[in-house]
């Protein structure tokens, strides 16, 4: 699949995901019809930024801090869309439950808080474990293998955005502490297009 088929592919899954959104969790959030509307606004200009995130990715070519900023309407809609999902489905069984209708509504109000918090909070942690490494230690045992070796595989860095130079020198740093036999890179390295590929 080309780049310009796929961003269309991806476009559309992202305004089909808009769309459940502005209807099954903003239209139905008990605040006033203002605040709704800047809600689904926010979603509108979220999803322009990942408009922009896909020209970043394959047809342009920004400054770090700028294609970071773009990334981030990515990971925003689709905490979005799973909050969207367990509200449709507490908001299912709240319609079953046999209570008293101001309790209800108690419940429908600390729902909706409470979707609009989780959002929020998952949004935050997710920023803030994009710069967090994450070192586990496992011990592989192969049957018949005569030397001991240290294999050491490095993940979905993603240089690029939050994950520039300084950062990367931290990697390596922390790599070579570990004295290593093999270091092997696997899942995505960089981002396409950017310019650190070029002193890879």
């Amino acid at each position: 699949m080309n780049s310009l088929l796929f961003s269309l592919v991806l476009l559309g899954v992202f305004s089909l995901l808009n769309m459940y959104i502005s209807k099954r969790l903003i239209s139905r959030l008990s605040i006033s019809s203002k605040y709704k509307n800047y809600f689904r606004k926010f979603l509108y200009l979220n999803l322009f930024g990942i408009f922009l995130y896909a020209l970043g990715r394959y047809y342009l070519e920004f400054p770090n801090w700028l294609y970071f900023l773009f990334s981030l309407p990515v990971g925003v809609l689709f905490l979005l869309f799973c909050t969207a999902i367990l509200y449709d489905v507490f908001h299912l069984l709240l319609s079953f439950t046999p209570v008293q209708e101001e309790r209800r509504k108690f419940f429908k109000r600390s729902l909706d808080i409470g979707a609009v918090a989780t959002a929020v909070a998952l949004t935050a942690r997710s920023i803030y474990e994009a710069r967090t490494v994450i070192l586990e230690d496992k011990e592989i045992k192969i049957k018949n293998l005569d030397h001991q070796y240290k294999i050491l595989q490095l993940s979905d860095i993603h240089i690029g955005g939050l994950i520039d130079a300084d950062f990367i020198q931290g990697i390596v740093q922390r790599v070579n502490a570990c004295k290593p036999d093999l270091v092997v890179i696997t899942g995505d390295l960089h981002k396409q297009g950017s310019r650190y590929t070029r002193r890879i």
